[in-house]
């Protein structure tokens, strides 16, 4: 979601708080529109999902409170089943931080890629750690 969606004059929106409550009414309709256009859920249903993760990124490993890069959790769905930026709206598996976003895209969404690059990671702070 764009940045300029959710900057405000004057006072840092905490990551966690639903944008309803703190941008101008423009932002808001801006926002929800773009999220209907785009992923086919509203700001509402947006705000609610990253109320249902407790405000943190939905990566079990991660869960930071801190979404990064624009300020804002990214809507993560499922590539294969719409491929590009869009969303059916029924793919969508959660809001992630910017970190585990720019990472699932890189490792294609594959989770053996995933898998096997955390497995090489532990086996250095295996062998780091003499073991």
């Amino acid at each position: 979601m764009p940045a300029w969606l959710f900057q405000k004059t004057g006072q840092r929106r905490p990551s966690t708080a639903p944008i309803t409550t703190l941008a101008p009414k423009s932002k808001v309709k801006n926002a929800d529109n773009y999220l209907r256009r785009f992923y086919k859920i509203s700001l509402a249903q947006r705000d609610a999902l990253l109320e249902s993760q407790g405000g943190r990124c939905a990566n079990p490993g991660c869960r930071t409170d801190t979404p990064g890069g624009n300020k804002t959790f990214h809507l993560d769905h499922d590539h294969s089943c719409c491929p590009g930026d869009e969303s059916c709206g029924k793919c969508i598996r959660g809001l992630l931080c910017h970190d585990c976003n720019v990472g699932s895209g890189l490792f294609d969404d594959d989770p053996v890629k995933l898998q096997g690059h955390a497995d090489y990671l532990k086996a250095w702070a295996d062998r780091k750690a003499g073991k």
